[in-house]
């Protein structure tokens, strides 16, 4: 079987042989990769951004800890600064990660890419971030 009469393969507007595709090393592996590496770069950018968030929230509940010393009734009573980084620290954080994740969904739709994985992320922590606000803000009103 020579080269002329081998199967061809449309793919990015040109028919490639299927033997010119095993010559440089690309396999239907290869070629299916690109959807599989937007998802796990859209999920560690994710993961990433809320473990950041439960960290500073950790954080902030350990430095109210550590001040709140002698409070009997409640920490949030006796909690200063550490209170307002305890409550607005995480949803900053979730709200600045979902604006860059659709930042990446333009960039990856400017370059045609995948990028409905991308602005799900962006919606999936701008969701988290509305929670997490939602439920901290009665912290504000214990006074």
């Amino acid at each position: 079987m020579n080269s002329s009469s081998a199967p061809t393969v449309i793919g990015g507007g040109a028919a490639v042989s299927v033997t010119a595709r095993v010559a440089h090393g690309v396999t239907s592996d290869m070629m299916t990769s690109g959807a599989d590496l937007t998802f796990r770069r859209a999920a560690t950018y994710t993961v990433a951004v809320m473990a950041g968030a439960v960290l500073v929230a950790l954080l902030s509940v350990a430095w109210m800890s550590i001040g709140s010393g002698d409070c009997a009734e409640s920490m949030m009573e006796c909690a200063g600064g550490e209170k307002y980084v305890l409550v607005f620290g995480p949803p900053t954080l979730l709200l600045l990660g979902g604006v860059g994740a659709f930042v990446q969904t333009y960039r990856v739709w400017r370059a045609g890419g995948r990028w409905p994985i991308w602005q799900g992320a962006g919606w999936m922590l701008f969701v988290f971030m509305l929670i997490y606000a939602s439920l901290s803000a009665r912290a504000l009103t214990e006074i």
